[in-house]
């Protein structure tokens, strides 16, 4: 074979392999070698990146905990506990008392209340006393003066009150007037057991 006939069939060999490898590469998946297409949303399937629905307005959160309450079946504080009514006047306890004496009714510093015809007056119902006492009250010509704290009311004394609810049972509390001759206008709730006054006290 002439060099002339190699020439040729170099370049004959040359155009054929240019030739293939201008075909397409094919991409994996597809049959001519494009991306795959994503696949179609189906209606009615959840998506798999969808958030959960936030709690309605209003809602409580579960991990927010429950405000505290007050106990409604507790009794409110007595509003006369620590003081005394005296006339126009307010006794603030302890310290003060209610001096009734011939002069009228006042507020005085404890264990002023002294003289003829004085009372002081250390409570006017059980919520001033200590638990379980009572505020007795008790007028004589001779003997003690006043409204005490004590354990019982005895020996001429009588129970001082501020509702039905302080006085022993079967007994009602009523407004009842010193034996002072009018001289002095005071009057006490007085716990009784009828619907008059205890004698020496009269009706107010």
């Amino acid at each position: 074979m002439s060099h002339l006939s190699l020439f040729i069939s170099a370049l004959i060999f040359l155009a054929i392999g240019c030739s293939d490898s201008s075909t397409p590469t094919r991409r994996a998946g597809t049959a001519d070698g494009s991306a795959p297409a994503p696949a179609p949303m189906t209606p009615g399937t959840p998506s798999t990146d969808a958030s959960p629905p936030s709690s309605p307005p209003g809602t409580p959160d579960a991990a927010t905990p429950a405000p505290m309450t007050s106990d409604a079946s507790a009794p409110p504080p007595s509003e006369t506990a620590g003081v005394v009514d005296c006339g126009d006047e307010t006794c603030t306890l302890p310290g003060e008392v209610c001096c009734v004496s011939l002069s009228g009714l006042s507020c005085t510093v404890e264990g002023s209340c002294t003289g003829f015809g004085s009372a002081p007056g250390y409570c006017d119902g059980p919520d001033d006393c200590s638990a379980g006492d009572a505020c007795c009250v008790t007028f004589s010509l001779g003997g003690r003066n006043g409204a005490y704290c004590e354990p019982g009311c005895d020996d001429g004394s009588f129970y001082l009150c501020g509702s039905d609810a302080d006085c022993p049972t079967s007994e009602t509390c009523i407004p009842c007037r010193p034996p002072t001759g009018g001289v002095i206008d005071v009057i006490y709730d007085i716990c009784s057991a009828t619907p008059t006054c205890p004698t020496p006290f009269t009706d107010a």
